[in-house]
């Protein structure tokens, strides 16, 4: 059978026909798996709403552009501390949290380390570092440092 509408209509139990004859869903599609889930936030103040939409998702992108010194400021401004991200992240039960948006005030890896006190699976993004989000059943998400700078599927090790 060749790619096309076809594959849409087996995964919707729809019979289609085959080069040898009809095709059904039962013959070629196997039993149905947990996809992912990735959930990103804007500038935003922590919310209930995002606890919920995140709920067991692979990963949360969440802003983060205050340290806890700051968070007067972050309420005054709709965003949020990293020290609150994360607790979005924990109540939701994510596998992993990036942090971005961290004010430029801040040195990332002193502000990170205040973040896993809360969730301790958090990652702050640089420019052409990528997150992998496999099925469920290959692992968990991982960042891969500087990886949209290397070709194909070569992974750089972190």
């Amino acid at each position: 059978m060749p790619e096309g509408p076809g594959f849409a209509a087996l995964q919707r139990g729809e019979e289609v026909p085959g080069a040898e004859g009809p095709v059904s869903p039962e013959q070629v599609m196997g039993p149905n798996r947990a996809g992912r889930t990735v959930v990103v936030t804007g500038d935003t103040a922590p919310s209930p709403a995002t606890v919920a939409a995140a709920a067991d998702a692979e990963l949360l992108i969440h802003d983060a552009s205050f340290a806890e010194e700051d968070a007067q400021r972050a309420a005054e401004t709709g965003h949020s501390t990293l020290g609150q991200a994360a607790a979005v992240a924990a109540e939701a039960h994510v596998k992993m949290l990036a942090l971005v948006h961290i004010s430029a005030r801040y040195h990332v890896g002193k502000v990170l380390e205040e973040a896993r006190e809360a969730f301790g699976d958090c990652v702050a993004p640089r420019d052409f570092d990528q997150i992998v989000v496999p099925l469920p059943e290959k692992g968990a998400p991982r960042l891969i440092a500087d990886g949209a700078r290397h070709r194909g599927d070569q992974e750089v090790p972190v």
